[in-house]
């Protein structure tokens, strides 16, 4: 699955699957819980009973282990990193094999070399419209996506974050 991003094939399993993102986050997400050893039983049972939420007992937090946007970051590729085990958590959570999320790159910009067929264009947002302009921009990549199928066409939104200088 050489030249892949991990936030598109997993994408495209969920889909197939008819998982929503929040519920993939969910089994994720009590994988995580059951997997963590040591933790106490009474704290693993609440846990597993809320486990989009982080519990607080006599001023301690725990939670799973996992972050709560897990599964949006790794598909928008706003993650730049997924550990073994996560990948093995996504593959579990959607029933595929062990293995399938192995070595697919997760960082967008792995995977973008410049060549001379590269085009590339740069748009500033202002804040206030900075959520739709990225929301345009995803909704191009797919159009791009599904126009140009039998190419190797590939779409990169990089985000910034605004430098904010100090008097």
């Amino acid at each position: 699955m050489a030249e892949e991003l991990l936030g598109h094939v997993l994408r495209m399993d969920r889909v197939k699957r008819g998982v929503t993102q929040r519920e993939l986050q969910r089994r994720v997400t009590v994988l995580a819980i059951k997997e963590r050893p040591n933790l106490p039983e009474e704290i693993r049972a609440r846990l597993l009973s809320a486990p989009e939420n982080d519990i607080e007992i006599d001023g301690k937090f725990y939670w799973s282990g996992i972050s709560r946007s897990f599964v949006s970051k790794i598909e928008r590729g706003v993650s730049k990193f997924a550990t073994e085990k996560e990948r093995h958590f996504l593959a579990e959570a959607l029933g595929v094999d062990p293995n399938r999320y192995v070595g697919i790159e997760v960082d967008p910009m792995n995977l973008l070399i410049p060549t001379a067929n590269m085009i590339e264009r740069s748009i500033v947002f202002e804040p206030h419209d900075k959520q739709a302009g990225v929301s345009i921009l995803s909704y191009f990549a797919e159009i791009l996506n599904k126009r140009y199928t039998g190419l190797d066409v590939k779409t990169a939104i990089v985000r910034k974050r605004p430098v904010n200088p100090t008097l």
